[in-house]
């Protein structure tokens, strides 16, 4: 991941608006080990409805732009982080808070302070595939 410049940013836009690769979406379970169901209530989806985006090759803009914000705290904190409970979310999991543009400040938030004050978990954007 690389930090995110303007042209990044729009590419990314891009994609969102035309619908993310349903195949971007199975790489990114495959990597990190989500399973199929954290990342559809991620989404805002069912199960059932995730697998089909991924036979229909295309996640809803929407869809891509909640992966794309999970996206950004995969690379800063380990996909376990995100499933334990988190006293400054008040006992919720990252997981449970991601899914919204509020819950993803909040989490970019504490990352930030926690990598000021020692090593370890600042947000990058990632770049575009």
């Amino acid at each position: 991941m690389e930090d995110g410049t303007c042209d990044d940013l729009r590419k990314w836009h891009t994609r969102l608006v035309a619908g993310m690769s349903g195949a971007e979406a199975q790489r990114l379970l495959r990597q990190t080990g989500l399973k199929d169901a954290e990342l559809a209530y991620v989404l805002g989806i069912s199960v059932s409805t995730l697998r089909r985006r991924f036979r229909q090759r295309r996640l809803r803009s929407h869809e891509g732009d909640c992966l794309y914000r999970l996206t950004v705290i995969l690379g800063a904190a380990p996909v376990a982080w995100l499933r334990q409970a988190q006293p400054d979310l008040d006992g919720l999991r990252p997981l449970e808070v991601i899914r919204t543009e509020v819950g993803y400040e909040l989490i970019r938030d504490m990352l930030a302070a926690d990598a000021r004050s020692g090593p370890g978990m600042e947000p990058d954007r990632p770049s575009p595939a």
